[in-house]
């Protein structure tokens, strides 16, 4: 049994899958399909967080897609935003479209470009396929070596982060965290469980740059992240099982606290 707690959250819903009915929604009210583990829908749902909005979330099972899901957006991706009968899909898209549903714009927070904002949000994506590359999406025969490569490459891009964040700055957005913070939050969140994947390799990598340390450690306490954030442990158990055979990826184990198919956590403390 789920408690009245958990399922009084918005993402602490179950994932529908194929053969599940499309929930009743509002109209009036900004709905976000999501998968509680994916970073890329995490971006709309803390954009729609530091804004104060009211909105709901239907969790989607990646595995068995429902086919309303299909007809609203046939590629299948998440997240997807609907609102007052339009449909907005894309990470950065989406984003950008819930700040500009009501209230204060999280983008006219800071004296960064357009043009420099766009780019740190790009790089944060390419580090997170990156992060993906470690956990085993698409390089199931990939080294120590390769990780620690790929390890290079992600502390690269968070050295461009730190100088572009620069010494005076809390945040991208100057005291408060605008829409680049939330963008590329997700990859942090994420990176802290490499160490838990594989616990007799170095793959520790904020802690190398100063700067972001102090960054990420100001993130946390910001009431979007501490409200949406997963435990690097959960993350780990998820992840691991997703890259291995995403067919017995458990997508509610967060909500009904029972462990994840255990025969791929032998190693996972």
């Amino acid at each position: 049994m789920y408690s009245q707690r958990m399922l009084s959250i918005p993402w602490n819903s179950i994932h529908l899958k194929k053969g599940d009915v499309k929930p009743a929604v509002d109209p009036e009210k900004v709905v976000i399909y999501a998968m509680r583990f994916c970073p890329y829908a995490e971006r709309a749902i803390l954009t729609s967080l530091e804004k104060g909005l009211d909105f709901a979330i239907v969790n989607i099972n990646l595995t068995s897609k429902p086919d309303w899901f299909l007809e609203m957006n046939p590629s299948g991706s998440i997240p997807v935003v609907e609102y007052k009968g339009g449909i907005v899909t894309g990470s950065v898209e989406a984003s950008v479209f819930i700040d500009q549903v009501g209230g204060k714009s999280l983008q006219s927070s800071s004296d960064m470009s357009e043009e420099k904002s766009k780019k740190i949000i790009k790089k944060s994506s390419e580090a997170l396929d990156i992060l993906y590359k470690i956990i085993g999406f698409g390089s199931e025969n990939q080294t120590a070596k390769d990780r620690k490569q790929y390890i290079r490459d992600i502390s690269d891009i968070l050295a461009f982060f730190a100088y572009e964040l620069g010494e005076t700055k809390t945040f991208f957005g100057g005291k408060t965290p605008n829409l680049v913070d939330l963008m590329i939050w997700p990859l942090f969140e994420r990176l802290p469980m490499l160490p838990i994947l594989y616990p007799n390799e170095d793959l520790t990598i904020i802690s190398r740059h100063r700067k972001i340390t102090s960054w990420v450690e100001n993130m946390m306490t910001t009431s979007a992240v501490m409200k949406y954030k997963l435990e690097p442990e959960k993350l780990a158990k998820f992840y691991k099982v997703f890259a291995k055979n995403r067919e017995h990826a458990d997508y509610d184990f967060t909500i009904n606290e029972s462990p994840t198919n255990s025969e791929y956590l032998k190693d996972i403390r």
